[in-house]
């Protein structure tokens, strides 16, 4: 016989983005090893045939639905993600159309505890080992205030694990541990690669954004070259010829040698201005790529 499982995550504002990254599998997890690639398409969300941007639903379901006359704070919880699944060996024995009625009533389970109009997304997962879901709530309390500490304290913790335990004995299932060690070892784990992952990408753009100041400083230059080569027009010359001959210019020898110098310099001055640019461009979209990652 299996154990029902039940976890529970808060997240701030500043985490939602990564939650439905995640989730909607947007994009290749280098984190995650017990993704299977070859099996995202059987992924599929309860509440939303298409991917959700999480970050405006939760919004404005707490502009909507919460009282309050004063600005919420940036550090608040705004989603309480719920992790829904069972010992592996539950879900050999069943057939797909089981399965989803499992996770159909664990979602209409957390409906009832906690408002149907509170739950954003039911994302089921089925290309890593265990099946399982995840259920999003935005955290507002009867009083229409936005605070998880107040309903997910110790009592109701106790009393959640009591009460789907109870909930899943239909499915043959025992009320598992408050926490499952094995899946919030593997949290840390995801959660520690995560942060270098964010370390190392911040030390591209960081390169990148060097990389084109010094291309800017580059280009200065040229353009500062390029001004004083303008010089050429201050060289004296004398006309000579008239009417009778063709008309030449006389200049000293270092002028002269100066006009070839600058010409021989214009072609190259262009050349290396146009690779600069592109350098630059290339070095900002780069730049620009690493900030959206």
């Amino acid at each position: 016989m299996g154990f029902i499982i039940c976890n529970m995550r808060k997240f701030k504002s500043a985490d939602i983005k990564g939650l439905q990254i995640h989730n909607q599998r947007e994009k290749e997890s280098h984190t995650n090893p017990d993704i299977d690639r070859n099996r995202a398409h059987l992924n599929y969300d309860l509440l939303h045939d298409q991917r959700v941007d999480y970050k405006a639903l939760i919004n404005e379901h707490i502009e909507k639905n919460v009282e309050t006359k004063r600005a919420i704070r940036k550090d608040a919880v705004r989603c309480c993600s719920f992790m829904i699944s069972a010992s592996p060996e539950f879900f050999e024995k069943l057939s797909p159309e089981r399965e989803k009625e499992f996770f159909k009533s664990n979602l209409a389970f957390l409906q009832e505890r906690y408002g149907k109009e509170n739950v954003m997304y039911a994302s089921v997962h089925k290309d890593e080992k265990t099946p399982h879901m995840h259920v999003g709530l935005v955290p507002i309390t009867k009083e229409k205030k936005l605070s998880a500490k107040q309903i997910f304290n110790k009592v109701e913790m106790k009393q959640l694990q009591e009460a789907i335990g109870k909930h899943n004995e239909k499915f043959g299932l025992l009320r598992g541990e408050p926490s499952d060690k094995k899946y919030l070892e593997m949290n840390k784990f995801k959660r520690e690669a995560l942060k270098e992952e964010i370390k190392e990408l911040e030390q591209q753009k960081l390169d990148h954004e060097k990389a084109a100041a010094q291309i800017s400083g580059r280009l200065d230059d040229l353009k500062k070259t390029a001004f004083e080569a303008q010089a050429v027009d201050q060289i004296e010359v004398k006309e000579k010829g008239g009417l009778l001959t063709a008309k030449t210019v006389q200049m000293s020898k270092e002028d002269f040698a100066q006009v070839q110098s600058l010409a021989k310099a214009g072609e190259v001055f262009r050349k290396e201005n146009k690779k600069l640019e592109k350098e630059l461009t290339d070095e900002r979209s780069k730049t620009r790529e690493l900030s959206k990652k």
